[in-house]
């Protein structure tokens, strides 16, 4: 099966992501491409038999271009095995209060974009200090010491687990029948 993966990203990470779900994919027999949904042409989403879709969150919300993209496109999302992964510091989920936010973060980006997938996938992502300008790395050390994430500017921390991601990409592989809810 051909797989198209578009994602969105601010720093990097969602796209490290997706790399490593189409990794899984070829490994399971399929044929995975990859690409920004800022890059991709309407023969990019055609051509593929399932679509997957990433997004970074940051300050609460998925990226603006990734709304847009599956807005665009959302016909054929409807019309194929689809699923989408959200990248976020809220996809550690490591209480009920952050579920709860993360389940706000996916509900609003259902409303904003009119698509309700049937496979939805919430990973960790990172902080990567060293990327950050100034201001930013100042904003971000304060929330991540409110969350109880690392503080130390000096070097970034990355907390995707990995396996989460393998396990995902596994399980799309596996279920081709996996469709976008009407």
């Amino acid at each position: 099966m051909h797989i198209a993966i578009f994602y969105e990203t601010w720093n990097g990470q969602t796209g490290r992501v997706a790399v490593r779900i189409a990794e899984g994919l070829r490994k399971a027999g399929h044929e995975a491409v990859v690409k920004r949904c800022r890059d991709a042409t309407p023969a990019d989403v055609s051509a593929a038999e399932a679509v997957l879709v990433g997004s970074a969150v940051q300050m609460g919300k998925h990226h603006s271009k990734a709304v847009a993209f599956v807005k665009a496109n959302l016909e054929v999302f409807k019309a194929k095995p689809s699923g989408f992964f959200s990248v976020s510091m809220t996809g550690r989920l490591k209480n009920a209060k952050e579920k709860e936010m993360m389940q706000k973060i996916l509900s609003d980006f259902q409303k904003d974009s009119g698509w309700e997938p049937a496979r939805v996938e919430c990973v960790a992502g990172a902080i990567l200090y060293t990327k950050y300008w100034f201001l930013v790395r100042w904003v971000m050390k304060r929330i991540a010491k409110s969350q109880g994430n690392d503080t130390d500017t000096s070097r970034d921390h990355e907390y995707t687990n990995w396996e989460q991601v393998d396990r995902f990409a596994a399980e799309f592989a596996a279920d081709g029948q996996s469709r976008s809810l009407a």
